[in-house]
């Protein structure tokens, strides 16, 4: 249970600092967007394991 909690907490935080470049992005410009997309690329899919395992494991222990 708390690896699926961990792994959910890291794509939050990795929502979180999505947030925040989305606002740098209009100080930034272009380095700003190569920056978002490479975290969308890397948090994306850990946030959508963590997603993932938690509903797995609601319905497993339904």
């Amino acid at each position: 249970m708390f690896c699926h909690d961990f792994v959910g907490f890291i794509g939050l935080i990795g929502l979180i600092g999505l947030i925040g470049l989305i606002g740098l992005i209009g100080l930034i410009g272009l380095i700003g967007l190569i920056g978002l997309i490479g975290l969308i690329g890397l948090v994306g899919p850990i946030c959508l394991i963590g997603l993932t395992d938690w509903f797995n494991w609601f319905f497993i222990n339904l």
